[in-house]
């Protein structure tokens, strides 16, 4: 911030000696000047000293009207109290300098100066110095009727059909091209307009004005009246961060590091930030600047609220976290690889790494098949087959030789035999054992077809029960 400086005590005389005419001839009363050219009005903040054709300037101020200050320009710190330099060729005492930001005054600065229209603030004590026009503790007045210039003190010359300026006599507010000055020079008489853009001050609107960034020149001053966003004694500077408003004498207030608009002061949230202070972060789902963006992350991944990347759940991936992990693959962003059997096991849990034995098998890396009468996952099932063995797969009875049925609960059917009850090889009159297939006669009859009855008691009679067995 760029201090408003005014130095105490240092009374400024100007006597302009240079300028005297030889003749103690004296102005007219309300004149001023080598030649009486100048109107008291033009004394902004000084004394008109008519008697000696001077303006005589008032503590801080300097110039033939009593319109430029006596600031030195250095930087100081806010708020130290630091002597300046006195100005060459004038007479003045050196003292205690009070450098406060614009717009505040006292020893540590913390008061706000109450100046309207455009006045300036000591930073001692808060005394306004008024600008032509403006009068009251506070320069909160105008002029009242038939007055005008620094302090009200001029009296309007107007004729009854013209209204008197406050600040110049100019019969309207503001002066325009048609506007009539009412006073007289010593040797001629003229209508004088107001200044043309660029210009100031009197006499005739020859000082240039210095004011940049599209400020606005006092046009009797030439002060400089910045626009919101700019400060210096020329509006030369933008604001710097965290400041705001004419002349930079606004702090922001905007939390999370936020910035604000130098000129209306709005908060300028970061990314992933919003609310009128800043203090919020954007709403589930949304990132970006002002919250603009939507998520577009899924699977219950995690959006950046600044930048909208997806941070994946464990056993996800890609841009959005969208692809469950591959096979054999698991962990953040699946990047570990699974210790499990690829013969044994369907892979392994896209979070643990855990591995997902095929049903028949477990074991750590599903390297162990089930032990017999067990089956399934992790073989947790036991088999239902009347004390026989199941596929440890699918838990189906494996019946032995010569039993069937969904538990092995029933013999083969006649005429079939062994595993699974196939069709036994015999002829229609043999006997077909149900368990090994082999055909036999039936009791009491031999011969290769059976064709041959066995003699009671006789020698070829064969045992009670006894079958042969049929050639192959």
């Amino acid at each position: 911030m760029q201090p408003n400086r005014v130095q105490r005590k240092i009374p400024l005389r100007h006597a302009y000696s240079h300028q005297l005419d030889s003749i103690n001839n004296r102005c007219p009363h309300n004149r001023f000047g080598l030649l009486c050219e100048y109107s008291c009005s033009q004394c902004i903040f000084g004394t008109c000293n008519w008697r000696m054709r001077t303006c005589d300037c008032q503590s801080g101020f300097t110039g033939v009207f009593c319109n430029q200050t006596t600031m030195v320009e250095r930087n100081i710190i806010d708020g130290i109290h630091r002597c300046q330099l006195c100005h060459k060729g004038n007479t003045a005492s050196c003292h205690m300098e009070v450098d406060c930001p614009s717009n505040y005054y006292g020893r540590d600065c913390i008061h706000r100066c109450l100046c309207q229209h455009g006045g300036i603030c000591d930073s001692r004590d808060g005394h306004c110095f008024c600008l032509s026009g403006f009068t009251g503790s506070r320069c909160e007045s105008s002029c009242p009727p038939g007055t005008f210039g620094h302090m009200c003190l001029q009296k309007c010359q107007c004729t009854e059909d013209n209204v008197c300026h406050p600040r110049t006599e100019c019969n309207s507010l503001p002066c325009n091209g048609n506007s009539k000055c009412l006073f007289e020079q010593q040797r001629k008489k003229s209508l004088i307009s107001s200044c043309s853009e660029g210009y100031y001050g009197p006499p005739s609107c020859r000082q240039k004005c210095m004011c940049m960034n599209n400020a606005q020149c006092e046009p009797l001053s030439g002060r400089c009246l910045c626009h919101s966003g700019h400060a210096g004694r020329y509006c030369e500077r933008s604001c710097e961060r965290g400041w705001y408003g004419p002349g930079c004498i606004h702090r922001c207030n905007c939390l999370n590091g936020a910035t604000c608009d130098s000129r209306t002061g709005a908060c300028l949230c970061g990314m992933g930030i919003t609310g009128k202070l800043c203090d919020q972060e954007c709403p589930e789902g949304t990132f970006g600047r002002n919250c603009s963006e939507i998520c577009q992350c899924k699977n219950g991944a995690q959006c950046n609220k600044m930048t909208g990347c997806c941070t994946c759940s464990i056993g996800f991936y890609g841009s959005t976290c969208q692809f469950d992990c591959r096979s054999f693959t698991y962990g953040f962003y699946c990047s570990q690889t699974c210790n499990c059997s690829t013969e044994t096991s369907d892979g392994c849990d896209p979070k643990t790494g855990k591995c997902r034995c095929k049903p028949g098998f477990h074991g750590d890396q599903c390297e162990t098949a089930c032990p017999t009468g067990q089956w399934g996952d992790e073989c947790l099932n036991k088999c239902d087959c009347n004390g026989n063995s199941c596929n440890s797969q699918t838990g189906i009875c494996e019946c032995p030789a010569g039993r069937t049925g969904v538990r092995c609960e029933e013999d083969c059917p006649t005429n079939t035999y062994g595993i699974g009850c196939k069709p036994c090889p015999c002829q229609s009159f043999q006997l077909c054992d149900v368990v090994t297939g082999e055909c036999r006669c039936p009791p009491g009859w031999k011969g290769d077809a059976c064709q041959f009855p066995l003699t009671a008691n006789g020698p070829d009679m064969p045992e009670r029960g006894d079958m042969y067995k049929k050639d192959a």
